[in-house]
């Protein structure tokens, strides 16, 4: 039997490399004779440079003094294949949640600039083609901070530079560009398909990274006239494009500033590394794929590691299980993604704190068990999921 393991990180918990090995050891404890193929994945957020150096030993990975989220100095790292050219920047090493203490998270206060400074180190180290990954960020400010170190000015109504935060988004009035980078290729990676605006948006993750209920008028009113902004310099200098509108909404709207400033392509994070990693090529001959990540909730459904990989599976007519820390879906929400069951590794009530300090021992259990249902079950694929 061939089991394809192919886990994001449980966040603040496990690596996407320590969950699957992990996943294939309980595994084998039952069935020894298991072939276990191990791709770890990741999204474009945080992990994804751990990921991709796994499968690139050429990957150097370079580290860059920049602004944090809040303006402070810290050091970000970023990942750079010299044969290629190619830069790999993610926004969470300069932008990141994780990096912002809860106390201090509001998005209509941090910035995006670190990830330009990041962009422009790797620019000046040779990088012809960028590759940019949007994930577990921290801000809200359509990537004006990022794009602002790259000669952007988001001027307001008097001609002033406004606020590069969520906070500056309701008062830019002018979009101006004072510097080409001749011959550089950006490519972003998306966490999220959600768009920019609407219920779906990038207001749905806002709340997460500390927006606060009296400041929400504040940053949609921001998030529309960012809107329109864009879509008045889409119209008048790449008419023919038009306006993205897919994952427009991801990295608190920096996938809607850079595809319109930049004419940038904006891809599903997960697909693209999928296709890297060598993950569709694998599938084919696997009777089983496991998938999982630290919650698996409603924003899993917009594009995360597990529903792309279910997804890859499903046109291979494989079936998919996915685990997690956490499960906020239901069986109904997940039968269009291919996934034939999904259950969180957490036994009894165990609270938050203990159950991410023992993610390890309960996801090598659970595999366990897991694989004493294919042994039980002869490998029967149509028997095991009827169980599920």
């Amino acid at each position: 039997m061939k089991i394809i393991i192919a886990p994001d990180k449980f966040k603040g918990s496990l690596s996407a490399e320590a969950a699957a090995e992990t996943i294939a050891a309980g595994i084998h404890s039952v069935l020894p004779n298991t072939q276990c193929l191990l791709f770890p994945m990741a999204d474009g957020g945080d992990g994804t440079l751990a990921v991709l150096q796994r499968v690139l030993p050429e990957l150097i990975v370079k580290t860059q003094a920049v602004s944090g989220p809040l303006g402070e100095p810290r050091l970000a790292q970023y990942g750079y294949l010299p044969a290629e050219q190619m830069a790999v920047i993610v926004w969470h090493e300069a932008a990141g949640l994780d990096l912002v203490p809860k106390n201090q998270r509001n998005p209509l206060k941090t910035t995006s600039v670190g990830v330009g400074q990041l962009i422009k180190a790797a620019i000046l180290a040779g990088a012809k083609h960028i590759l940019l990954g949007l994930g577990g960020s921290a801000t809200c400010d359509g990537g004006i901070g990022a794009l602002s170190v790259l000669g952007f000015s988001f001027l307001n109504g008097q001609g002033s530079p406004v606020e590069l935060t969520g906070m500056g988004l309701a008062e830019i009035r002018n979009i101006s560009f004072s510097h080409e980078w001749q011959g550089v290729k950006f490519t972003v990676l998306c966490d999220v398909e959600s768009p920019l605006l609407g219920e779906q948006g990038a207001m749905l993750y806002a709340r997460q990274k500390g927006l606060r209920g009296e400041d929400k008028p504040r940053l949609k009113a921001g998030f529309l006239n960012f809107a329109a902004q864009l879509k008045a310099w889409v119209a008048k200098t790449s008419p023919k494009m038009g306006f993205p509108k897919a994952r427009t909404g991801a990295a608190g709207g920096a996938g809607a500033g850079f595809g319109a400033l930049l004419s940038t392509p904006l891809v599903s994070g997960a697909e693209w590394i999928a296709e890297r990693i060598g993950l569709s090529q694998a599938l084919t001959g696997a009777d089983w794929v496991i998938t999982g990540e630290g919650q698996l909730d409603l924003q899993s459904l917009h594009g995360k590691v597990p529903v792309v990989v279910s997804r890859l599976a499903q046109a291979k007519g494989i079936p998919t299980i996915a685990l997690a820390g956490e499960l906020r879906v239901t069986h109904e929400d997940l039968q269009a993604s291919g996934i034939v069951a999904a259950f969180s590794i957490v036994p009894g009530c165990l609270g938050q704190t203990r159950a991410m300090r023992e993610t390890s021992k309960n996801l090598y259990a659970f595999a366990q068990q897991l694989g004493g249902l294919l042994r039980a079950e002869g490998f029967a694929k149509e028997n095991l999921i009827d169980r599920l």
